[in-house]
């Protein structure tokens, strides 16, 4: 079928991130964040895990760019961490007490073991705006954005907008429709079938751009598609309307490399995507498995002691 960059409708996009059109893991997880974005899913696959069993792991849920460790990674009682952060990966195993296993970043390894690439007719920009996440939301003049992403060069057109589950949720959607600018999403982020949808999206576009550095960022590049950097005065405030600082300590240096127009990927940008996703180091399918076993034996343990 044939893509349409006309974008999806309002009903269609609220629906796709709304929860009775979720489909989860068949068993409820034991740390949710595990299983976001199609991510236990895809560590079920590599390790050859059986689907129906639940993990018992912690791990990264996004491309991290802090140093500091998050409350729920320090309070979590898992029986491994799971990370796919070369930056973390040290801060990481001298803070936790459980072991820390470096894992190829399950997004990058289900798009290569799956051969999804980017179309050969791919065409336009596909525009992740800075997204609003729980307990923080982005602020932008979404009209003033809009208008630069109107205001690209002809070759970088159409320009469409993907926008994250949270943002849908509090209403960004009819704000970008209103502006007359196409929306798609990939729909709830505990929805399993969220890596489909999202590579699905990728791969129809010729260039991504954003006014905020994030895992799409990463994402984009690791394909082959050329992402620019256009900066807005972007700020996140918390539910009682504080603004909060943004702790990513890499973040600056990130930008840099990607600010402004970008038609065609630097050696640069290329060496620190592939330096970010290097595996080398990374424990093997048969590796994951074996952790996952003795993980999972450790739950039935720890549930029939009453200690989860």
């Amino acid at each position: 079928m044939e893509y349409s960059y006309q974008g999806f409708s309002a009903q269609k996009l609220e629906e796709l991130c709304d929860k009775e059109h979720r489909m989860a893991a068949p068993c409820p997880p034991v740390y949710p964040l595990v299983e976001q974005y199609s991510q236990g899913r895809i560590y079920r696959e590599y390790a050859r895990f059986p689907y129906e069993l639940p993990l018992y792991i912690y791990s990264d849920h996004g491309i991290h760019l802090s140093t500091e460790l998050r409350p729920d990674e320090r309070e979590q009682k898992a029986y491994a961490m799971f990370s796919y952060s070369r930056s973390r990966f040290p801060l990481l195993q001298k803070s936790l007490s459980m072991p820390c296993y470096r894992v190829p970043h399950p997004l990058i390894w289900y798009r290569h073991e799956h051969n999804i690439n980017q179309s050969e007719t791919a065409k336009g920009t596909i525009c992740f705006p800075a997204h609003s996440v729980l307990g923080k939301t982005a602020i932008y003049d979404i009209a003033a954005f809009c208008q630069q992403l109107k205001e690209l060069p002809d070759e970088m057109q159409p320009v469409n907008v993907c926008l994250f589950m949270t943002d849908i949720h509090r209403g960004a959607h009819l704000k970008y429709l209103e502006q007359g600018m196409p929306v798609v999403t990939a729909g709830s982020v505990w929805d399993f079938r969220f890596v489909d949808r999202y590579y699905e999206i990728l791969k129809q576009y010729k260039y991504a751009i954003s006014n905020c550095i994030g895992a799409y960022t990463y994402y984009s590049v690791e394909m082959g598609i050329p992402f620019s950097f256009l900066p807005t005065d972007c700020e996140y405030r918390s539910p009682d309307n504080k603004e909060l600082p943004d702790e990513r300590a890499e973040k600056k240096e990130v930008e840099k490399l990607f600010w402004g127009l970008h038609k065609e990927i630097t050696k640069q940008q290329r060496n620190y995507i592939n330096y970010a996703f290097d595996t080398k180091e990374c424990i093997s399918r048969e590796q994951m498995h074996e952790i996952l076993v003795k993980a999972f034996a450790k739950y039935k343990i720890d549930m029939a002691e009453g200690r989860i």
